[in-house]
């Protein structure tokens, strides 16, 4: 049975405010009432804008169909930050697969986990998160699933319908408590953290015209394709050429067979090693 303890707008315990940049996103969450756990613990959430924008770009990929993911499929992944004692500082975060409702990809996981802090020696997995308006008694056994990396996981829940007139970011963390011998969501306080980099980067991104990127993406796509349209067009006419010449009813012409054989040769093997194959998918995960 999925029990929640806490409530929007439980003050929780506070947090020394930090400076600059930080301390006006502390003060901002703070005037907008963030939703903290009754009678939850000291422990407290920094919580950086690269990780939002992690997950909000992982259930829009999931959504519109952009993912390896099939679309509609539940959106789930991990939280990398440090910790240090019961302050928590939540930096990143990067999709992971399900192998089932409420089962991990145990190796798909621990690859990213290795690949990530082999990175950024300083950070680790702190916890994990999920898109849905409210936790559900599944959240609750995946949530054990990730007790085997981080003995004390958090849980961020980001609402994917948040109300139009809200004020406060369709967010919430949680952490497990057990009371009444049964294991239960508690709401964890957290505070928005940038650092100077951070605040350079979210101005960049927010003064971009979402018109602009897409003039100039539907300008780059637009050239790809009369290019490629083109190169299809003078494929065609030369294998053309050939077949007429092999049925006879051309003239051949040794000289622009001798270029056509020459351009050919420069060509890669399909099937010679498997080169061109894995030369292919590299550059195309690249792409990705």
């Amino acid at each position: 049975q999925l029990v929640l303890r806490g409530g929007r707008g439980t003050p929780g315990p506070p947090r020394q405010p930090p400076h600059g940049c930080a301390a006006s996103a502390h003060a901002s969450a703070t005037k907008k009432g963030r939703m903290a756990a009754a009678e939850s613990t000291a422990r407290t959430v920094a919580l950086h804008p690269l990780a939002i924008v992690g997950v909000s770009d992982h259930f829009t990929r999931v959504s519109v169909g952009g993912s390896r993911q099939g679309a509609g499929s539940p959106v789930v992944g991990l939280l990398f930050g440090m910790q240090r004692g019961l302050e928590v500082d939540v930096v990143d975060a990067i999709e992971v697969h399900l192998t089932e409702a409420t089962k991990v990809d145990a190796q798909f996981l621990e690859q990213s986990k290795a690949l990530y802090t082999e990175v950024y020696e300083d950070r680790d997995l702190v916890g994990w998160y999920a898109v849905a308006p409210a936790p559900t008694a599944n959240h609750l056994a995946l949530h054990e699933e990730f007790v085997k990396y981080n003995e004390s996981p958090l849980f961020l829940l980001m609402d994917p319908q948040p109300q139009q007139d809200a004020k406060d970011l369709p967010i919430q963390v949680y952490e497990t408590e057990v009371h009444d011998l049964k294991t239960v969501f508690a709401t964890v306080p957290f505070q928005l953290e940038t650092t100077q980099t951070e605040r350079v980067a979210m101005e960049a991104v927010a003064q971009t015209g979402c018109t602009d990127r897409e003039l100039m993406l539907d300008t780059h796509v637009a050239s790809l394709d009369t290019s490629l349209k083109t190169l299809a067009a003078r494929v065609r006419a030369l294998r053309d050429y050939l077949a007429a010449v092999r049925a006879g009813t051309v003239a051949a012409d040794h000289s622009l067979l001798r270029k056509l054989g020459a351009l050919c040769d420069r060509l890669p093997s399909l099937k010679s090693d498997g080169a061109f194959e894995e030369a292919f998918l590299r550059d195309y995960n690249d792409a990705l």
